[in-house]
């Protein structure tokens, strides 16, 4: 009768043991997720407050801002392709590595400009409708650019509309 009862608790602790390592493990993942949705909340909350803000942005103020993004796109494109994978074509195999590695890698970066750029280009994009400052081609990208060279003529062309505001 002894043995039957040390087996069934030896039973219960690998049990509550493996149950507790399950605990843990969702425990980490619904932070990681909580955390990712506070920093998507955050670029909301970022763009609710420009939109609330009473004073209209000076030339010289949105030439500024739309001047510190740009460089922010910039890094962002700098990081993410100093992350790109090497492309290597020995085997099939290789090229479909290098083809998930490198999609893994444009999805993140695309999620970063998401989450923390997109709300303020979209606050600048309608400073600069308002004075009637507009690019089809900065229309037709930067809501949803699909890789790094969509996000470049993101900057590229909000640069551009940026540089012909005025100064002073």
């Amino acid at each position: 009768m002894d043995d039957i009862i040390k087996d069934i608790l030896t039973r219960l602790l690998v049990y509550n043991w493996a149950f507790g390592v399950i605990v843990v493990a969702l425990a980490v993942v619904g932070a990681t997720v909580a955390v990712r949705h506070f920093v998507e909340l955050l670029g909301h909350l970022e763009t609710l407050r420009l939109k609330l803000k009473k004073a209209r942005l000076s030339d010289a103020e949105l030439k500024k801002k739309i001047g510190e993004v740009c460089a922010e796109l910039g890094q962002l494109l700098a990081t993410h392709s100093a992350n790109d994978p090497v492309w290597n074509t020995h085997s099939q195999v290789d090229m479909a590595s290098y083809a998930d590695r490198w999609s893994r890698n444009t999805r993140a970066m695309i999620h970063e400009y998401e989450v923390r750029i997109l709300p303020r280009i979209i606050f600048y994009r309608e400073e600069l409708l308002k004075r009637k400052y507009q690019d089809v081609e900065l229309d037709r990208s930067y809501e949803h650019p699909t890789n790094p060279i969509g996000i470049g003529i993101v900057a590229s062309r909000l640069g551009a509309l940026g540089e012909k505001l005025k100064d002073a």
